[in-house]
């Protein structure tokens, strides 16, 4: 069986939906990633990394990307497509509404572009508790935290956009979009210590800012150290910690949460 959603007629969806499969959404944004990497990064990124993982896992399907996403920050380059936050807000609502109108129990929206997830938090929120849908959410690089600490070359500051990671990424799944010869060397380093530079680090305060105001070509960290090599490594991390988590949540259920998350019955 094919892993795409959108080649599935209404037989095999019902068919698929009887079987208790998982349901991938990848979801990413159409925005500048420098002089070197294509406006589709985030999107095209969340959805290899689904179809790869949904390849090892039986009953996993994807659906097609939702390739716009919240970027207003970097709307100063050209070529940058925002949807408003309540656009996109209402898109996860509709979507996740709609497979779970039709019996589909087992929702990951899977992100591949930092600024969506303040608002796919809050979407799943609005409708667990208001509309008593249940999804899960999660960027792909979290399922690999570990790895990429072990995995960078680059130091704090080096990992944020179009950076190692992600023109590492490209390059072994993509690499024909990638202008290498194009990469700048751009790391972040903020004067104020209780802000975060890199997606591995831990400010203690978060506030937004335009890229534009602290990057001239849109790249912040150290694409120079990227290879196609340490890509297909860091890649394979990704989807083994995916894949994982897909094997996990076949198991949860949601009528005893008390399975999923533990519960403590003291008084």
């Amino acid at each position: 069986m094919s892993v795409d959603y959108h080649r599935m007629t209404t037989v095999d969806a019902q068919d698929f939906c009887a079987s208790d499969g998982i349901v991938i959404v990848p979801i990413g944004a159409t925005e500048q990633h420098g002089p070197h990497l294509p406006l589709g990064t985030d999107f095209t990124m969340a959805e290899t990394v689904a179809q790869r993982a949904a390849q090892d896992v039986e009953n996993v399907v994807v659906t097609p990307a939702i390739w716009t996403g919240y970027s207003p920050h970097h709307m100063e380059y050209t070529g940058t497509v925002s949807l408003r936050s309540e656009t996109l807000m209402a898109m996860i609502r509709d979507v996740a509404e709609s497979l779970w109108h039709h019996g589909f129990r087992r929702i990951l929206f899977l992100n591949g572009h930092g600024g969506n997830m303040n608002l796919l938090g809050a979407a799943a929120q609005t409708l667990r508790f208001e509309l008593d849908v249940r999804i899960t959410v999660a960027s792909y690089w979290s399922f690999a935290s570990d790895a990429i600490a072990n995995w960078r070359k680059s130091p704090l500051g080096g990992i944020n956009h179009a950076c190692e990671m992600e023109t590492s990424l490209m390059l072994t799944s993509h690499g024909d979009q990638v202008k290498p010869e194009q990469a700048t060397n751009t790391p972040i380093t903020f004067a104020n210590p209780y802000l975060s530079n890199d997606l591995l680090g831990s400010g203690a305060v978060a506030t937004p800012w335009d890229f534009a105001e602290v990057t001239a070509d849109g790249t912040l960290g150290h694409p120079e150290l990227a290879t196609a090599e340490r890509g297909r490594e860091l890649l394979e991390a990704v989807v083994r910690g995916l894949v994982g988590f897909l094997e996990d949540f076949k198991r949860w259920d949601w009528q005893n949460p008390q399975t999923i998350v533990g519960r403590n019955d003291a008084r």
